[in-house]
Protein backbone atom coordinates (compact mmCIF):
# COMPACT_ATOMS: atom_id res chain seq x y z
CA UNK A 1 0.00 0.00 0.00
CA UNK A 2 1.51 3.03 -0.90
CA UNK A 3 1.61 5.97 1.79
CA UNK A 4 -0.47 9.63 1.66
CA UNK A 5 1.37 12.79 2.66
CA UNK A 6 -0.98 12.77 5.64
CA UNK A 7 -0.45 9.93 8.40
CA UNK A 8 -4.07 8.59 8.85
CA UNK A 9 -5.02 5.19 10.46
CA UNK A 10 -4.81 3.15 6.88
CA UNK A 11 -1.61 1.62 8.26
CA UNK A 12 -4.12 -0.16 10.73
CA UNK A 13 -6.57 -2.68 10.38
CA UNK A 14 -9.49 -3.99 11.91
CA UNK A 15 -11.13 -2.33 14.75
CA UNK A 16 -8.89 0.85 14.48
CA UNK A 17 -9.19 1.03 10.89
CA UNK A 18 -13.52 1.90 11.97
CA UNK A 19 -11.52 4.98 13.54
CA UNK A 20 -10.58 6.28 10.39
CA UNK A 21 -14.01 6.85 9.57
CA UNK A 22 -15.53 7.49 12.81
CA UNK A 23 -13.71 8.69 15.68
CA UNK A 24 -10.62 10.52 13.41
CA UNK A 25 -10.63 13.99 13.90
CA UNK A 26 -8.06 16.58 13.21
CA UNK A 27 -7.66 18.53 16.31
CA UNK A 28 -6.39 22.10 16.30
CA UNK A 29 -5.57 23.58 19.37
CA UNK A 30 -4.03 26.82 20.85
CA UNK A 31 -3.38 25.03 24.90
CA UNK A 32 -0.16 23.76 23.29
CA UNK A 33 3.24 24.92 23.57
CA UNK A 34 4.75 27.49 20.64
CA UNK A 35 7.34 25.00 19.74
CA UNK A 36 6.46 21.82 17.55
CA UNK A 37 7.40 19.62 19.92
CA UNK A 38 5.34 18.72 22.84
CA UNK A 39 6.06 18.69 26.34
CA UNK A 40 5.20 15.09 27.10
CA UNK A 41 5.81 12.95 30.22
CA UNK A 42 6.07 9.93 31.29
CA UNK A 43 3.69 7.68 32.71
CA UNK A 44 3.11 5.95 35.93
CA UNK A 45 3.95 1.69 35.37
CA UNK A 46 0.61 0.85 36.83
CA UNK A 47 -1.44 3.54 34.70
CA UNK A 48 0.39 2.62 31.89
CA UNK A 49 0.00 -0.93 32.23
CA UNK A 50 -4.07 -0.52 32.18
CA UNK A 51 -4.63 1.70 29.50
CA UNK A 52 -2.51 -0.36 26.75
CA UNK A 53 -4.32 -3.37 28.24
CA UNK A 54 -7.54 -1.75 27.51
CA UNK A 55 -6.31 -0.28 24.44
CA UNK A 56 -4.56 -3.76 22.88
CA UNK A 57 -7.87 -5.27 23.78
CA UNK A 58 -9.99 -2.42 21.50
CA UNK A 59 -7.42 -2.39 18.71
CA UNK A 60 -7.18 -6.34 18.61
CA UNK A 61 -4.33 -8.94 18.52
CA UNK A 62 -1.92 -8.48 16.23
CA UNK A 63 -1.05 -4.47 17.60
CA UNK A 64 1.27 -3.34 20.11
CA UNK A 65 1.37 -0.22 22.23
CA UNK A 66 4.92 0.44 22.04
CA UNK A 67 4.88 3.07 24.38
CA UNK A 68 2.57 5.83 25.98
CA UNK A 69 2.93 8.95 27.32
CA UNK A 70 0.78 12.00 29.17
CA UNK A 71 0.46 14.77 26.77
CA UNK A 72 -0.63 18.59 27.54
CA UNK A 73 -3.57 18.25 24.92
CA UNK A 74 -7.03 18.95 25.80
CA UNK A 75 -5.61 18.91 29.47
CA UNK A 76 -3.67 15.74 29.34
CA UNK A 77 -4.57 12.89 26.47
CA UNK A 78 -2.21 9.82 26.96
CA UNK A 79 -0.29 9.08 23.40
CA UNK A 80 0.56 5.73 22.18
CA UNK A 81 2.64 4.95 19.71
CA UNK A 82 1.08 1.38 17.62
CA UNK A 83 3.93 0.72 14.69
CA UNK A 84 4.00 3.83 12.84
CA UNK A 85 1.06 5.32 14.13
CA UNK A 86 -0.42 7.39 17.23
CA UNK A 87 -3.18 7.22 19.13
CA UNK A 88 -4.70 9.30 21.62
CA UNK A 89 -7.16 8.28 24.69
CA UNK A 90 -8.17 9.73 28.18
CA UNK A 91 -7.36 8.14 31.18
CA UNK A 92 -10.40 6.25 31.49
CA UNK A 93 -10.03 4.99 27.39
CA UNK A 94 -13.57 6.51 27.14
CA UNK A 95 -12.93 7.78 23.78
CA UNK A 96 -9.74 6.60 21.10
CA UNK A 97 -8.58 9.29 18.88
CA UNK A 98 -6.65 8.73 15.34
CA UNK A 99 -5.86 11.48 13.06
CA UNK A 100 -3.66 14.93 13.58
CA UNK A 101 -3.07 17.32 15.85
CA UNK A 102 -2.35 20.61 14.82
CA UNK A 103 -0.63 23.55 17.32
CA UNK A 104 -3.34 26.18 17.22
CA UNK A 105 -0.49 29.08 17.07
CA UNK A 106 1.75 28.45 14.43
CA UNK A 107 -0.44 25.27 12.63
CA UNK A 108 2.58 22.81 12.97
CA UNK A 109 1.33 19.45 12.84
CA UNK A 110 2.43 18.18 16.19
CA UNK A 111 1.61 14.33 15.33
CA UNK A 112 3.88 14.18 12.18
CA UNK A 113 6.54 16.14 14.45
CA UNK A 114 6.48 13.74 17.65
CA UNK A 115 6.08 10.58 14.98
CA UNK A 116 9.07 12.01 13.26
CA UNK A 117 11.22 12.45 16.51
CA UNK A 118 9.93 8.46 17.82
CA UNK A 119 10.52 6.80 14.57
CA UNK A 120 14.03 9.00 13.82
CA UNK A 121 17.20 6.56 12.47
CA UNK A 122 20.81 8.32 12.74
CA UNK A 123 21.40 9.02 9.31
CA UNK A 124 24.82 8.02 9.58
CA UNK A 125 23.76 4.31 10.59
CA UNK A 126 21.79 3.99 7.08
CA UNK A 127 23.76 1.56 4.70
CA UNK A 128 24.32 4.02 1.88
CA UNK A 129 26.38 1.16 -0.38
CA UNK A 130 22.72 -0.05 -0.91
CA UNK A 131 21.21 3.58 -2.17
CA UNK A 132 22.75 5.17 -5.00
CA UNK A 133 23.15 8.57 -5.53
CA UNK A 134 21.23 11.59 -7.11
CA UNK A 135 23.02 15.36 -6.63
CA UNK A 136 21.27 18.44 -7.17
CA UNK A 137 23.36 21.52 -7.35
CA UNK A 138 26.04 21.44 -4.93
CA UNK A 139 25.01 18.66 -3.09
CA UNK A 140 25.39 20.04 0.53
CA UNK A 141 22.28 19.33 2.21
CA UNK A 142 21.36 15.28 2.03
CA UNK A 143 18.61 13.29 3.00
CA UNK A 144 17.48 9.88 2.12
CA UNK A 145 14.30 8.67 0.23
CA UNK A 146 13.03 4.51 0.27
CA UNK A 147 10.28 4.42 -3.27
CA UNK A 148 8.49 1.53 -5.13
CA UNK A 149 8.72 0.73 -8.76
CA UNK A 150 5.34 0.77 -9.32
CA UNK A 151 4.49 3.69 -6.74
CA UNK A 152 2.37 6.28 -8.11
CA UNK A 153 3.13 8.73 -5.35
CA UNK A 154 6.76 8.15 -5.90
CA UNK A 155 6.95 9.12 -9.34
CA UNK A 156 4.99 12.27 -8.26
CA UNK A 157 7.26 13.14 -5.62
CA UNK A 158 10.44 12.32 -8.00
CA UNK A 159 9.54 15.25 -9.52
CA UNK A 160 9.55 17.30 -6.96
CA UNK A 161 12.94 16.47 -5.58
CA UNK A 162 14.10 17.39 -8.98
CA UNK A 163 13.12 20.66 -8.04
CA UNK A 164 15.43 20.80 -4.82
CA UNK A 165 18.40 22.58 -5.11
CA UNK A 166 21.84 21.68 -2.93
CA UNK A 167 20.81 18.29 -2.28
CA UNK A 168 22.71 14.87 -2.09
CA UNK A 169 19.28 12.27 -2.79
CA UNK A 170 19.98 8.53 -1.97
CA UNK A 171 17.63 6.38 -2.89
CA UNK A 172 17.11 2.78 -1.54
CA UNK A 173 14.51 1.04 -3.51
CA UNK A 174 12.20 -1.13 -2.19
CA UNK A 175 9.66 -3.73 -3.62
CA UNK A 176 6.18 -3.38 -1.58
CA UNK A 177 3.63 -3.68 -4.50
CA UNK A 178 3.81 -7.03 -5.88
CA UNK A 179 5.83 -9.23 -7.65
CA UNK A 180 6.52 -7.22 -10.64
CA UNK A 181 8.18 -4.36 -8.25
CA UNK A 182 10.47 -7.15 -7.06
CA UNK A 183 11.33 -7.98 -10.48
CA UNK A 184 12.24 -4.18 -11.56
CA UNK A 185 14.37 -3.66 -7.75
CA UNK A 186 16.05 -6.98 -8.98
CA UNK A 187 16.81 -5.99 -12.13
CA UNK A 188 17.53 -2.24 -11.09
CA UNK A 189 20.02 -3.21 -8.59
CA UNK A 190 21.99 -5.29 -11.47
CA UNK A 191 22.06 -1.78 -13.61
CA UNK A 192 26.00 -0.15 -14.03
CA UNK A 193 24.26 3.34 -13.82
CA UNK A 194 20.93 2.74 -11.22
CA UNK A 195 20.43 6.95 -10.77
CA UNK A 196 19.89 7.46 -14.58
CA UNK A 197 17.98 4.11 -15.08
CA UNK A 198 15.57 5.50 -12.00
CA UNK A 199 14.96 8.58 -13.12
CA UNK A 200 14.28 7.51 -16.85
CA UNK A 201 11.75 5.12 -15.39
CA UNK A 202 10.24 7.40 -12.73
CA UNK A 203 10.40 11.21 -14.39
CA UNK A 204 10.50 10.27 -18.23
CA UNK A 205 8.35 6.86 -18.17
CA UNK A 206 11.05 4.93 -20.05
CA UNK A 207 10.32 1.76 -19.49
CA UNK A 208 12.32 -0.42 -16.89
CA UNK A 209 13.73 -3.78 -16.98
CA UNK A 210 12.02 -6.39 -15.15
CA UNK A 211 14.77 -9.24 -15.27
CA UNK A 212 18.08 -9.17 -13.41
CA UNK A 213 21.18 -10.13 -15.46
CA UNK A 214 23.45 -10.46 -12.59
CA UNK A 215 23.24 -12.44 -9.36
CA UNK A 216 22.86 -10.24 -6.16
CA UNK A 217 21.26 -10.00 -2.74
CA UNK A 218 20.93 -6.53 -2.92
CA UNK A 219 17.16 -6.88 -3.07
CA UNK A 220 17.04 -9.04 -0.19
CA UNK A 221 19.31 -6.67 2.25
CA UNK A 222 16.60 -3.63 0.98
CA UNK A 223 13.86 -5.79 1.86
CA UNK A 224 15.20 -6.70 5.76
CA UNK A 225 16.42 -2.85 6.05
CA UNK A 226 12.54 -1.97 4.98
CA UNK A 227 11.70 -4.09 7.75
CA UNK A 228 14.15 -2.74 10.33
CA UNK A 229 13.61 0.58 9.88
CA UNK A 230 9.38 -0.13 9.73
CA UNK A 231 9.07 1.45 6.22
CA UNK A 232 5.36 0.44 5.90
CA UNK A 233 4.62 2.88 3.03
CA UNK A 234 6.41 4.36 0.12
CA UNK A 235 7.52 7.52 -0.26
CA UNK A 236 9.41 7.78 2.82
CA UNK A 237 12.05 10.11 3.56
CA UNK A 238 14.98 10.21 6.36
CA UNK A 239 16.62 13.63 6.49
CA UNK A 240 20.17 14.42 7.62
CA UNK A 241 19.04 14.65 11.40
CA UNK A 242 17.60 10.90 11.64
CA UNK A 243 13.43 12.70 11.84
CA UNK A 244 11.99 10.93 8.85
CA UNK A 245 8.33 11.97 6.91
CA UNK A 246 5.86 9.58 5.10
CA UNK A 247 4.20 11.05 1.66
CA UNK A 248 4.92 12.48 -0.79
CA UNK A 249 5.47 15.92 0.60
CA UNK A 250 5.41 19.07 -1.21
CA UNK A 251 8.70 21.08 -2.17
CA UNK A 252 7.77 23.59 0.62
CA UNK A 253 8.17 21.01 3.00
CA UNK A 254 11.05 19.52 2.11
CA UNK A 255 13.10 22.66 2.00
CA UNK A 256 11.57 23.38 5.44
CA UNK A 257 12.66 19.90 7.26
CA UNK A 258 16.45 20.73 4.94
CA UNK A 259 16.65 23.61 7.02
CA UNK A 260 15.89 21.86 10.24
CA UNK A 261 18.21 18.99 9.65
CA UNK A 262 20.79 21.44 8.77
CA UNK A 263 20.18 23.56 12.33
CA UNK A 264 20.66 20.33 14.33
CA UNK A 265 23.89 19.19 12.38
CA UNK A 266 25.13 22.94 13.66
CA UNK A 267 24.63 22.45 17.40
Amino acid sequence: MQSTPSRTSSRLLSPVARLATGLVCALVLNTLPAHAEMAVQPVPKATADRIVAQVEKLIGPGYKVSSIFKTPILGGLYELRVGDNLLYTDEAVSYLFSGNVFDGKSFDNVTEERLSRLTAVPFNELPLDLAFKTVNGKGTRKLAVFEDPNCGYCKRFRRTLAEVDDVTIYTFVVPLLGPDSLAKTRALMCSSDKAKLWDDWMLRNKALPTEANCKSDATEKLIALRSKLNVSGTPTVFFADGSRLAGAAPKEQIEQRLVAAAKVAMK
